[in-house]
């Protein structure tokens, strides 16, 4: 085992680069279309490797995470036609393809949904009826119901005040 020692008198310095990279001649830096596709295939190779290095295993969930990403395009191509519903069902049943094939919701698949979608991806953790429950919770009603738990002078646990509310 070693012994920390520090020094008081101890510098760390660095170096600047002197000069910034080219990107070629004529051109300010590279496409935003080889960035994104940089970005997409960076994803991929991440997810490859957090997935371990069990033979085939890599693979088949690098080709489950590129389905997912394929099915959450066509769910927000049928939500840009305005049809809601069926972009959740196909949003849920992408979710649920993923997990059957054996692949866990973690920060890689957040990552490739945000990137599509351009939001959090935090739903993907919660069921249809959590995310109702949560959107009815966000309400002035319910806030108003679960205040109104309080001046019963029943003693109630948070979770009786909030299924309460929802009920109220």
């Amino acid at each position: 085992m070693g012994i920390f020692d520090p020094k008081v008198d101890t510098e760390v310095t660095y170096q600047t680069p002197t000069q910034a990279p080219s990107f070629g001649p004529g051109t300010d830096g590279p496409s935003v279309g080889l960035a994104v596709a940089e970005v997409g295939a960076g994803i991929l190779e991440s997810f490859g490797r957090a997935a371990g290095s069990g033979g085939g295993g890599s693979r088949a969930e690098a080709a489950a995470l590129t389905e997912f990403q394929n099915n959450i395009k066509k769910a927000e191509s049928a939500r840009a036609n305005e049809k809601f519903t069926r972009a959740e069902n196909i949003e849920r049943e992408a979710v649920l393809k993923l997990q059957r094939r054996g692949v866990s919701i973690n920060k890689n698949v957040t990552s490739a949904y945000s990137a599509i979608t351009g939001r959090p991806g935090d739903e993907l953790f919660f069921s249809r009826e959590q995310l109702l429950e949560q959107s009815l919770m966000e309400t002035p009603e319910y806030e108003s119901a679960l205040v109104a738990t309080y001046a019963t002078g029943e003693e109630m646990t948070m979770q009786e005040r909030q299924a309460a509310a929802l009920v109220g």
